[in-house]
């Protein structure tokens, strides 16, 4: 696809790969150029902050936790199920399991009362009213993606009924650096910096010929997968 024409092109002109580069690995970073564009453009300083991230075990949120941790950020990672929660705790995050806890309860409790500083939100739809429920003062959600649809709620109406902490959303999208590229280009690089130096290792998941790329939709379609979903071309 596209990220991953661009990231060879990157990676050609400004740090090339090891010539044993893992490149099932590699495949994988793009994950942690938008994880790095959200924390470098999108959201505030997070070094000494709490930072909160949504399906913590998946492609992006693996990405934002190791990102989160090397900018000296407090993570707490949501996930849905024990393995994923594990996953979260080996990356060195707080994991919370979504399906058996009151997430709201449980992040209060790991943040003192306080909440998180930087909420990272792919789903939109009602989790919204919850976020903003869990921001601490002056806090901020970052919305990158809409996997469950459109917010119902008057969303100014649930901001303004948690007003006394001063909560912030901001939208985000990788496409807002189609005609910024030199900014795209300075996450990028930096990513490819501390994938050379192991400073990073996304997690992978299933490793599928791309014949099977229904099974792999499939696979994201049951919230089943830990890491990054990887189709390899038939040699």
């Amino acid at each position: 696809g596209f990220y991953a024409d661009y990231l060879v092109a990157t990676a050609s002109a400004v740090r090339p790969l090891a010539a044993d580069a893992d490149l099932d690995r590699a495949a994988a970073l793009s994950n942690y150029v938008v994880a790095a564009c959200i924390l470098e453009y999108a959201a505030p300083p997070i070094k000494g902050r709490t930072m909160l991230v949504h399906g913590a075990a998946g492609g992006v949120g693996t990405a934002l936790i190791e990102l989160g941790r090397l900018a000296r950020a407090n993570v707490i990672g949501v996930a849905s199920s024990e393995a994923k929660c594990a996953l979260v705790r080996s990356l060195g995050a707080t994991a919370i399991r979504r399906d058996d806890t009151s997430v709201e309860e449980a992040v209060m409790a790991a943040t003192q009362g306080r909440g998180a500083d930087l909420i990272c939100n792919h789903m939109a739809g009602a989790s919204f009213a919850s976020d903003l429920k869990l921001v601490a003062p002056f806090g901020t959600i970052v919305s990158y993606g809409a996997l469950g649809g459109m917010p119902e709620r008057d969303l100014y109406r649930d901001m303004r009924a948690n007003v006394g902490r001063c909560p912030a959303v901001r939208c985000f999208t990788m496409h807002a650096f189609d005609h910024m590229p030199e900014l795209r280009d300075r996450c990028t690089e930096k990513v490819l910096r501390l994938f050379a130096e192991n400073r990073i290792t996304p997690v992978l998941g299933p490793i599928l010929p791309l014949a099977e790329a229904q099974q792999a939709h499939r696979l994201l379609e049951e919230r089943s997968v830990i890491g990054k979903i990887i189709l390899r071309p038939a040699e």
